[in-house]
Protein backbone atom coordinates (compact mmCIF):
# COMPACT_ATOMS: atom_id res chain seq x y z
CA UNK A 1 0.00 0.00 0.00
CA UNK A 2 1.16 3.52 -0.76
CA UNK A 3 1.26 6.08 2.02
CA UNK A 4 -1.10 8.98 1.55
CA UNK A 5 1.20 11.80 2.64
CA UNK A 6 -1.36 13.36 4.99
CA UNK A 7 -1.31 12.78 8.74
CA UNK A 8 -3.64 10.12 10.15
CA UNK A 9 -6.77 11.89 11.42
CA UNK A 10 -10.40 11.36 12.34
CA UNK A 11 -12.25 12.87 9.37
CA UNK A 12 -15.96 13.59 8.95
CA UNK A 13 -15.91 14.90 5.37
CA UNK A 14 -13.91 14.03 2.28
CA UNK A 15 -14.22 17.52 0.77
CA UNK A 16 -14.90 21.02 2.10
CA UNK A 17 -16.05 23.51 -0.54
CA UNK A 18 -14.91 27.09 0.10
CA UNK A 19 -16.70 29.64 -2.09
CA UNK A 20 -18.32 33.10 -2.06
CA UNK A 21 -22.02 33.30 -1.19
CA UNK A 22 -24.40 33.66 -4.11
CA UNK A 23 -21.64 33.69 -6.74
CA UNK A 24 -21.86 31.02 -9.46
CA UNK A 25 -24.28 29.06 -7.32
CA UNK A 26 -25.17 26.72 -10.19
CA UNK A 27 -21.50 25.72 -10.62
CA UNK A 28 -21.11 25.02 -6.89
CA UNK A 29 -24.34 23.00 -6.83
CA UNK A 30 -23.29 20.94 -9.87
CA UNK A 31 -19.84 20.30 -8.39
CA UNK A 32 -21.38 19.24 -5.09
CA UNK A 33 -23.80 16.86 -6.82
CA UNK A 34 -21.00 15.34 -8.92
CA UNK A 35 -18.89 14.65 -5.83
CA UNK A 36 -21.83 13.40 -3.78
CA UNK A 37 -22.93 11.22 -6.70
CA UNK A 38 -19.84 9.02 -6.36
CA UNK A 39 -20.08 8.87 -2.56
CA UNK A 40 -17.49 11.57 -1.86
CA UNK A 41 -18.83 13.09 1.35
CA UNK A 42 -18.77 16.83 0.73
CA UNK A 43 -19.60 19.82 2.92
CA UNK A 44 -21.16 22.87 1.29
CA UNK A 45 -22.07 25.74 3.60
CA UNK A 46 -25.71 26.30 2.65
CA UNK A 47 -25.99 28.90 5.42
CA UNK A 48 -23.99 31.21 3.14
CA UNK A 49 -26.92 31.27 0.75
CA UNK A 50 -29.24 32.49 3.52
CA UNK A 51 -26.86 34.86 5.31
CA UNK A 52 -27.46 38.58 4.81
CA UNK A 53 -23.82 39.43 5.54
CA UNK A 54 -20.50 37.69 5.14
CA UNK A 55 -18.61 40.08 7.36
CA UNK A 56 -19.39 38.04 10.46
CA UNK A 57 -16.94 35.89 12.40
CA UNK A 58 -16.55 32.35 11.13
CA UNK A 59 -18.50 30.24 13.62
CA UNK A 60 -16.79 27.45 15.60
CA UNK A 61 -18.95 24.77 13.98
CA UNK A 62 -17.68 25.75 10.53
CA UNK A 63 -14.10 25.79 11.78
CA UNK A 64 -14.56 22.23 13.05
CA UNK A 65 -15.95 21.12 9.69
CA UNK A 66 -12.85 22.52 7.98
CA UNK A 67 -10.63 20.69 10.45
CA UNK A 68 -12.52 17.43 9.87
CA UNK A 69 -12.22 17.52 6.06
CA UNK A 70 -9.57 15.64 4.10
CA UNK A 71 -9.49 17.98 1.11
CA UNK A 72 -10.57 21.57 0.60
CA UNK A 73 -11.55 22.91 -2.81
CA UNK A 74 -11.21 26.71 -2.79
CA UNK A 75 -13.08 28.49 -5.59
CA UNK A 76 -11.17 31.76 -6.06
CA UNK A 77 -13.50 34.07 -7.96
CA UNK A 78 -13.34 37.87 -8.24
CA UNK A 79 -15.74 38.41 -5.32
CA UNK A 80 -14.11 35.87 -2.98
CA UNK A 81 -11.71 38.27 -1.17
CA UNK A 82 -14.43 40.85 -0.50
CA UNK A 83 -15.86 38.50 2.15
CA UNK A 84 -13.93 38.40 5.43
CA UNK A 85 -15.68 35.12 6.13
CA UNK A 86 -14.14 33.61 3.00
CA UNK A 87 -10.74 35.01 3.93
CA UNK A 88 -11.01 33.49 7.40
CA UNK A 89 -11.95 30.17 5.81
CA UNK A 90 -8.93 30.09 3.51
CA UNK A 91 -6.67 31.10 6.42
CA UNK A 92 -7.96 28.14 8.46
CA UNK A 93 -7.66 25.84 5.45
CA UNK A 94 -4.01 26.75 4.98
CA UNK A 95 -3.40 26.30 8.70
CA UNK A 96 -4.70 22.72 8.37
CA UNK A 97 -2.54 22.21 5.29
CA UNK A 98 0.56 23.29 7.22
CA UNK A 99 -0.33 20.76 9.92
CA UNK A 100 -0.51 18.08 7.19
CA UNK A 101 -4.10 17.20 8.04
CA UNK A 102 -5.57 18.49 4.78
CA UNK A 103 -4.89 18.65 1.06
CA UNK A 104 -5.90 21.77 -0.87
CA UNK A 105 -7.03 22.30 -4.45
CA UNK A 106 -7.39 25.87 -5.67
CA UNK A 107 -9.61 26.91 -8.60
CA UNK A 108 -8.86 30.19 -10.39
CA UNK A 109 -12.38 30.99 -11.53
CA UNK A 110 -14.20 33.75 -13.42
CA UNK A 111 -11.11 35.38 -14.93
CA UNK A 112 -9.02 35.31 -11.73
CA UNK A 113 -5.35 34.44 -12.27
CA UNK A 114 -2.67 33.07 -9.97
CA UNK A 115 -0.91 36.46 -10.15
CA UNK A 116 -4.08 38.24 -8.94
CA UNK A 117 -4.28 36.00 -5.87
CA UNK A 118 -0.57 35.79 -5.12
CA UNK A 119 0.41 39.47 -5.40
CA UNK A 120 -2.90 41.16 -4.49
CA UNK A 121 -2.05 44.37 -6.38
CA UNK A 122 -4.18 47.35 -5.47
CA UNK A 123 -5.53 47.81 -8.99
CA UNK A 124 -6.87 44.24 -9.08
CA UNK A 125 -9.78 42.63 -7.20
CA UNK A 126 -7.77 40.87 -4.51
CA UNK A 127 -5.69 43.93 -3.70
CA UNK A 128 -8.75 46.22 -3.67
CA UNK A 129 -10.55 43.86 -1.31
CA UNK A 130 -7.69 43.77 1.20
CA UNK A 131 -7.45 47.58 1.10
CA UNK A 132 -11.19 47.91 1.76
CA UNK A 133 -10.98 45.56 4.74
CA UNK A 134 -8.03 47.49 6.15
CA UNK A 135 -9.93 50.75 5.96
CA UNK A 136 -13.25 49.41 7.25
CA UNK A 137 -11.72 47.45 10.13
CA UNK A 138 -9.07 50.11 10.77
CA UNK A 139 -6.25 47.61 10.50
CA UNK A 140 -2.66 48.35 9.54
CA UNK A 141 -0.72 46.43 6.91
CA UNK A 142 1.30 44.74 9.67
CA UNK A 143 -1.73 43.62 11.68
CA UNK A 144 -1.94 39.87 12.29
CA UNK A 145 -5.29 39.60 10.50
CA UNK A 146 -4.11 41.27 7.28
CA UNK A 147 -0.83 39.35 7.23
CA UNK A 148 -2.67 36.07 7.79
CA UNK A 149 -5.11 36.73 4.94
CA UNK A 150 -2.38 37.80 2.52
CA UNK A 151 -0.17 34.85 3.38
CA UNK A 152 -2.99 32.30 3.06
CA UNK A 153 -3.99 33.60 -0.39
CA UNK A 154 -0.39 33.55 -1.60
CA UNK A 155 0.23 30.03 -0.34
CA UNK A 156 -2.82 28.65 -2.14
CA UNK A 157 -1.04 29.55 -5.39
CA UNK A 158 1.88 27.30 -4.46
CA UNK A 159 -0.36 24.25 -4.26
CA UNK A 160 -2.39 22.23 -6.73
CA UNK A 161 -4.40 24.79 -8.67
CA UNK A 162 -6.54 24.72 -11.78
CA UNK A 163 -7.18 27.60 -14.15
CA UNK A 164 -10.86 27.32 -15.00
CA UNK A 165 -10.99 29.75 -17.93
CA UNK A 166 -11.80 28.43 -21.41
CA UNK A 167 -13.18 25.15 -20.04
CA UNK A 168 -16.74 23.92 -20.32
CA UNK A 169 -18.41 23.41 -16.95
CA UNK A 170 -18.90 19.68 -17.48
CA UNK A 171 -15.23 19.25 -18.43
CA UNK A 172 -14.12 21.35 -15.47
CA UNK A 173 -16.24 19.45 -12.96
CA UNK A 174 -15.00 16.14 -14.36
CA UNK A 175 -11.38 17.27 -13.90
CA UNK A 176 -12.05 18.39 -10.32
CA UNK A 177 -13.83 15.16 -9.39
CA UNK A 178 -11.01 13.07 -10.84
CA UNK A 179 -8.38 15.18 -9.08
CA UNK A 180 -10.18 14.82 -5.76
CA UNK A 181 -10.83 11.09 -6.20
CA UNK A 182 -7.19 10.15 -6.66
CA UNK A 183 -6.27 12.05 -3.48
CA UNK A 184 -8.74 10.21 -1.28
CA UNK A 185 -7.79 7.01 0.54
CA UNK A 186 -9.07 3.68 -0.82
CA UNK A 187 -12.68 2.68 -0.33
CA UNK A 188 -13.44 0.44 2.62
CA UNK A 189 -14.69 -3.10 2.04
CA UNK A 190 -18.27 -3.97 2.93
CA UNK A 191 -18.16 -6.76 5.51
CA UNK A 192 -20.65 -8.37 7.89
CA UNK A 193 -20.35 -10.08 11.26
CA UNK A 194 -17.72 -7.76 12.73
CA UNK A 195 -18.75 -8.38 16.35
CA UNK A 196 -15.75 -9.39 18.41
CA UNK A 197 -13.16 -8.41 15.80
CA UNK A 198 -12.04 -5.22 17.56
CA UNK A 199 -10.03 -6.97 20.25
CA UNK A 200 -8.52 -9.40 17.77
CA UNK A 201 -7.50 -6.52 15.52
CA UNK A 202 -5.85 -4.66 18.40
CA UNK A 203 -3.76 -7.74 19.11
CA UNK A 204 -2.69 -7.97 15.45
CA UNK A 205 -2.07 -4.22 15.30
CA UNK A 206 0.46 -4.48 18.12
CA UNK A 207 2.63 -6.63 15.84
CA UNK A 208 2.46 -4.28 12.84
CA UNK A 209 4.28 -1.03 12.24
CA UNK A 210 1.24 0.68 10.71
CA UNK A 211 2.09 3.85 8.81
CA UNK A 212 5.68 2.84 8.08
CA UNK A 213 6.11 3.47 4.35
CA UNK A 214 9.67 2.19 4.23
CA UNK A 215 9.12 -1.45 5.10
CA UNK A 216 7.28 -4.39 3.53
CA UNK A 217 5.32 -6.28 6.16
CA UNK A 218 3.57 -9.63 5.94
CA UNK A 219 0.87 -11.14 8.13
CA UNK A 220 -0.30 -14.76 7.82
CA UNK A 221 -3.78 -15.73 9.06
CA UNK A 222 -4.03 -19.51 9.33
CA UNK A 223 -6.85 -21.90 10.17
CA UNK A 224 -9.36 -24.36 8.71
CA UNK A 225 -11.99 -23.26 6.16
CA UNK A 226 -15.10 -21.45 7.35
CA UNK A 227 -13.78 -19.83 10.55
CA UNK A 228 -13.80 -16.27 9.15
CA UNK A 229 -10.24 -15.73 7.97
CA UNK A 230 -11.29 -13.68 4.94
CA UNK A 231 -13.69 -11.58 7.03
CA UNK A 232 -10.96 -10.87 9.57
CA UNK A 233 -8.48 -10.04 6.80
CA UNK A 234 -10.99 -7.59 5.32
CA UNK A 235 -11.52 -6.03 8.75
CA UNK A 236 -7.76 -5.56 9.16
CA UNK A 237 -7.57 -4.05 5.67
CA UNK A 238 -10.32 -1.53 6.43
CA UNK A 239 -8.63 -0.39 9.62
CA UNK A 240 -5.13 -0.20 8.16
CA UNK A 241 -6.07 1.85 5.09
CA UNK A 242 -8.16 4.29 7.11
CA UNK A 243 -6.77 7.83 6.60
CA UNK A 244 -3.32 6.64 5.56
CA UNK A 245 -3.02 5.33 2.02
CA UNK A 246 -3.68 6.64 -1.46
CA UNK A 247 -3.50 3.20 -3.09
CA UNK A 248 -4.44 -0.22 -1.76
CA UNK A 249 -5.87 -3.50 -2.99
CA UNK A 250 -7.58 -6.45 -1.32
CA UNK A 251 -7.20 -9.67 -3.30
CA UNK A 252 -9.22 -12.58 -1.95
CA UNK A 253 -9.19 -16.20 -3.17
CA UNK A 254 -5.63 -15.96 -4.40
CA UNK A 255 -5.71 -19.63 -5.44
CA UNK A 256 -8.26 -18.68 -8.12
CA UNK A 257 -5.67 -16.37 -9.74
CA UNK A 258 -2.87 -18.77 -10.71
CA UNK A 259 -1.04 -16.37 -13.03
CA UNK A 260 0.99 -13.31 -12.15
CA UNK A 261 -0.84 -11.41 -14.89
CA UNK A 262 -4.20 -12.12 -13.21
CA UNK A 263 -3.00 -10.58 -9.96
CA UNK A 264 -1.57 -7.55 -11.74
CA UNK A 265 -4.86 -7.09 -13.58
CA UNK A 266 -6.80 -7.21 -10.30
CA UNK A 267 -4.55 -4.54 -8.81
CA UNK A 268 -5.01 -2.19 -11.75
CA UNK A 269 -8.78 -2.65 -11.74
CA UNK A 270 -8.96 -1.76 -8.05
CA UNK A 271 -7.43 1.68 -8.62
CA UNK A 272 -6.79 3.87 -11.64
CA UNK A 273 -3.61 3.54 -13.63
CA UNK A 274 -2.63 7.11 -12.75
CA UNK A 275 -2.70 6.23 -9.06
CA UNK A 276 -0.76 3.01 -9.36
CA UNK A 277 1.95 4.13 -11.72
CA UNK A 278 3.20 6.70 -9.20
CA UNK A 279 3.99 3.87 -6.78
CA UNK A 280 4.66 0.85 -8.97
CA UNK A 281 7.36 2.69 -10.91
CA UNK A 282 9.34 2.81 -7.68
CA UNK A 283 9.61 -0.96 -7.53
CA UNK A 284 11.23 -3.33 -10.00
CA UNK A 285 10.43 -6.60 -8.28
CA UNK A 286 6.65 -6.67 -8.38
CA UNK A 287 6.43 -9.93 -10.41
CA UNK A 288 8.81 -11.64 -8.00
CA UNK A 289 6.63 -10.53 -5.09
CA UNK A 290 3.54 -12.07 -6.72
CA UNK A 291 5.40 -15.31 -7.36
CA UNK A 292 6.33 -15.41 -3.69
CA UNK A 293 2.70 -14.91 -2.67
CA UNK A 294 1.58 -17.69 -4.98
CA UNK A 295 4.18 -20.11 -3.68
CA UNK A 296 3.44 -19.22 -0.06
CA UNK A 297 -0.36 -19.17 -0.04
CA UNK A 298 -1.42 -20.69 -3.33
CA UNK A 299 -1.65 -24.25 -2.09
Amino acid sequence: MANHGVASFDYTYDVFLSFRRGVHRAFIDHLYKALDGIDIKTFKDDDKEESTTEEEETNPDLIEKIERSRISVVVLCKDFPFSTRCLDEVAKIMECYEKKTMQVVGLFYDGVTAADVRWQKEDRAYGKAITQHKERLRLGEESDKIKTWRSALSRVCDLIALNCDKKYETELISMIVKGVSVRLPPLRLQIKDVIGLDSRFEEVKSHLDIGNNDAVQMLAICGPPGIGKTTFAAYIYNNIINHQYIAASFISNIRDKPKVEDLQSTLLKDRSLDEWEMELDRYNKVPEAFEFLLKSFGN
